[in-house]
């Protein structure tokens, strides 16, 4: 810009200084022009003798430098030089133009007067005097330019500044809003998108930023609907089950989803930027890939894929839209799990008319035969009889077992989850199973921890579990073998195992074992009752209870079903104390003795229990001690309390037990009568079925504490204000 000014303002000056020299010049040659008219007129009036002298007096006039020249360019006179002097002048520039053009005018510097001049010559066409030149010295020109100049400069100095401070100003005004500009368009490109600048002005460079900034903020607002709608569209690839795969079209993959990945076996960064067909050597693939980019219409099919585990993928690709087509887009479905399903539900249709088919024949048969004659034959009829009936038993089981297993398949089953205790679900199916396995020589035991666990359960349906799991290993176990179940707390999950030595499942078959009407050994399994749906009903009533099973097995030695089970909140609950509970009845009491001796094996860490009797004989009933004795508890070292012993003790419940109001009074706080008949005149049988009752109740009553434990402790942790206790 400083050097523009300086090359402006220079030109101009110049021009100026030269037009006026041009100016001065011009009126010289005018004043000369004018003389060298008058001088001729003078030379063709005087003597050619008289020539030098008056040429010099004409001269002292200040009329200029005057030399008369003959036709041959010899000085005649000169005003200022003696001619003899001088040399010829025919060859100067103004005589060689005087003699062509009449008037010849050149400035030069003089040798003969050492100053520069301006020489006029003209020519004469009369007398001896062929050319009359006159001369006047430019040193007063050369002095009126160099004040010129210093007038020029002189000026165009200041205003040189003045244009400079402007310009810089102006330039300052206009490039600082562009710099701003510039550096916003930097941090645009470089992702800071809706970046703006501040520009006041109303002039050209204000409507440039204002532009600027409604461009920024437009392109702000389209970038950020793309990274929505390109995270919308991302999270959606990547909550998809279907693979996705986006191809061009050079069969280079551009994109592909984690689900593609999981399908096909290759990670996505290996994936991408690789050609399908290095990628995958898969015939039906790259065929199929070729129909879809060969054609609009959207092409599906079934692939066979390999991948460690064998998968049944189906393919729906289309081609992507433009001329020319930009690729295709593949969506791979895993249909394995479809046609499992539909393996077993044509496995279901054809076990169900099997299993139905063959009791079935055996009573279409039972009955054909006796119609034919056979009903009065004494000796076979009942033969058939007992055959129609062990097959009826046999259709009934399996309807039974079919509803109960769609019921629960079908989320129609009620279930009442409470807090139930394992020790005492295990010992009332093991007594169910006693008889049967004492007739098989099995050994029936329990494997419990040392604390009471508590599961979160239905009873039924704990029940049916292990009814299930405890009639399985009974059922495939040898003579002489043996059948455990334990239980024990693992995290926050009750562990429950059911092992026995049978005879153990082939590994290939453990993971089909609770599908429905799956029999490892159909033939062994139909005699033996089984209707093939026990396990499939364990596995889904487990899971209806929120737990899980698995199931482990070797040949020859033995199988081992675990249950994982919720564990109810009490089971870790860490109680201030132990509820004190004492059972009360009439007389001696045995009743109160067989509630004490099952609130010890259910309720311990929960309940502190005592029994008393209003009269007590100091021994326990012998019934009393058989009955609790095949239980696994021993009454024989127990004896019967009074009431007095008992009298300085504070309980927390006090249960009495069909005495009612003849009970005497003690201090506590709640008070629950049970009515439980006395079993002392009646016989074993009775006796045994008073002693369920009682466990019952003692169950229950553990279950109500145990929940009146939880909400205590709940309520210890938030008071019903919301605030912290």
């Amino acid at each position: 810009m400083i050097v523009l000014l300086a090359m402006v303002f220079g030109a101009l000056g110049w021009l100026l200084v030269s037009h006026m020299e041009s100016l001065l010049l011009g009126q010289m040659q005018a004043d000369l022009e004018e003389r060298s008219i008058f001088l001729q007129e003078w030379v063709n009036q005087v003597d050619v003798a008289q020539l030098p002298a008056e040429v010099r007096r004409l001269a002292s006039a200040q009329v200029g430098r005057i030399t008369l020249m003959s036709a041959d360019g010899t000085v005649l006179a000169d005003s200022e030089v003696e001619p003899s002097h001088t040399e010829n002048h025919a060859r100067r520039e103004e005589v060689r133009r005087a003699e062509e053009d009449g008037i010849g005018v050149s400035s030069r510097y003089s040798t003969t007067v050492h100053r520069p001049m301006m020489y006029l010559a003209r020519r004469n066409d009369r007398g001896p005097v062929r050319y009359v030149r006159i001369a006047i010295s430019l040193e007063t020109v050369a002095a009126e330019l160099r004040i010129m100049r210093q007038v020029v400069w002189t000026a165009c100095g200041p205003t040189f500044l003045a244009a400079l401070v402007a310009s810089w100003v102006s330039a300052r005004r206009i490039c600082t809003p562009l710099v701003e500009l510039s550096a916003a368009a930097d941090r645009i490109a470089s992702g800071d998108f809706g970046r703006k600048v501040l520009v006041a002005s109303a002039d050209e460079v204000g409507d440039l930023a204002r532009s600027f900034n409604a461009m920024s903020e437009a392109c702000a607002k389209q970038i950020a609907q793309i990274e929505q709608d390109h995270n919308q569209l991302r999270a959606v690839f990547r909550s998809m089950v279907e693979g996705v795969l986006v191809l061009d079209v050079d069969r280079t993959v551009q994109f592909a989803n984690d689900a593609a990945s999981h399908l096909l076996g290759k990670p996505v960064a290996a994936m991408r930027g690789e050609k399908i067909w290095q990628l995958f050597r898969h015939r039906q693939l790259g065929d199929a890939i070729e129909r879809i980019l060969a054609s609009d219409d959207p092409h599906s099919c079934d692939l066979e894929w390999v991948t460690g585990d064998r998968r049944t993928l189906t393919l729906q690709g289309a081609r992507l839209p433009g001329n020319p087509h930009r690729g295709a887009v593949l969506v791979f479905h895993d249909i394995t799990h479809l046609q499992k399903l539909e393996t077993v539900r044509q496995d279901f249709v054809a076990n169900v008319s099997h299993e139905l088919k063959t009791p079935l024949a055996v009573i279409q048969a039972a009955v054909e035969t006796l119609l034919d004659g056979a009903v009065y034959d004494q000796k076979h009829n009942l033969g058939f009889l007992e055959r129609i009936r062990q097959s009826g038993e046999r259709l009934h089981r399996l309807v039974q077992d079919l509803l109960s297993l769609g019921r629960i398949e079908s989320s129609d089953a009620e279930l009442d989850l409470k807090p139930v205790s394992l020790a005492m679900a295990v010992d009332a199916c093991l007594r169910t199973h006693a008889d049967r396995a004492q007739s098989k020589k099995l050994q029936l035991s329990t494997n419990p921890p040392d604390r009471p666990v508590f599961v979160m359960a239905d009873d039924e349906s704990l029940t049916e579990i292990l009814d299930n799991l405890v009639d399985n290993a009974l059922k495939y176990t040898p003579a002489e073998g043996s059948v455990t179940v334990g239980w024990t707390v693992v995290g926050d999950r009750a562990q429950l195992t059911v092992s026995d030595t049978g005879v153990g499942i082939p590994q290939g078959d453990l993971p089909r074992i609770f599908e429905r009407f799956y029999r490892v050994d159909k033939a062994r399994s139909r005699e033996l009752g089984g209707t093939g749906l026990g396990l499939s009903i364990v596995k889904h009533l487990v899971q209806g209870l929120g737990g899980s099973i698995t199931a482990t097995s070797q040949i020859g030695i033995g199988s081992s079903f675990t249950v994982f089970l919720p564990i109810a909140g009490a089971t870790t609950l860490n109680l201030n104390r132990k509820q004190k509970v004492v059972f009360v009845c009439v007389e001696n009491s045995n009743r109160s003795q067989m509630a004490e001796a099952f609130a010890r094996m259910h309720g311990q860490g929960l309940i502190e229990p005592y029994s008393a009797g209003s009269k007590p004989s100091g021994k326990v009933n012998p019934k009393a001690i058989e009955a609790m004795r095949e239980v696994g508890y021993d009454l024989a070292t127990h004896r019967s309390k009074g009431l007095a012993e008992l009298a300085d003790i504070e309980f927390d419940i006090a249960v009495t037990m069909g005495c009612g109001d003849s009970c005497p009074h003690l201090r506590c706080p709640s008070r629950e009568d049970w009515q439980i008949p006395d079993p002392r005149d009646l016989a074993p049988a009775a006796f045994r079925v008073v002693r369920d009752l009682i466990e019952r109740k003692v169950h229950d009553l553990i279950g109500r504490l145990l929940r009146h434990a939880e909400e205590t402790s709940s309520a210890s942790v938030v008071a019903p204000d919301g605030r912290s206790g």
